[in-house]
């Protein structure tokens, strides 16, 4: 029987390997590098008047990306199995935290509440 044409080739990963969709992971960096660009062109004035630096802001959310992508590979590599054991802890934990905020420990400010100041 011969293949169908259009029909997309399937890869099996090796056993032990993370798979990647390039794709997606092309469509994340894009953004990414769209936000860097819309952010300093926002807060490039404003940080020069208050911090004298005009890529204040710009720094802290390259210092935020990368932890952030450091999260990310530490959780691509643990795979979804571990997290998938605790599904129910982190669930409640997650709304507890949520009912929090709406306690004194909940910082109002300019109508919204919040935990970081």
């Amino acid at each position: 029987m011969a293949k169908e044409q259009g029909q997309p080739k399937k890869v099996r990963a090796k056993k032990g390997s993370t798979y990647i969709d390039y794709n997606l992971l092309a469509c994340c960096i894009i953004t990414i590098l769209l936000g860097y660009v819309l952010l300093y062109s926002a807060s490039s004035y404003s940080a020069t008047s208050t911090h004298d630096d005009s890529l204040f802001f710009l720094k802290r959310q390259v210092i935020a990306t990368a932890i952030g992508i450091v999260g990310f590979v530490v959780v691509m590599k643990l795979g979804y199995k571990f997290f998938e054991k605790y599904a129910n802890i982190i669930y409640y934990i997650s709304l507890a935290s949520i009912v929090l905020v709406r306690t004194p420990l909940g910082l109002e400010l300019n109508g919204a509440r919040r935990w970081v100041d």
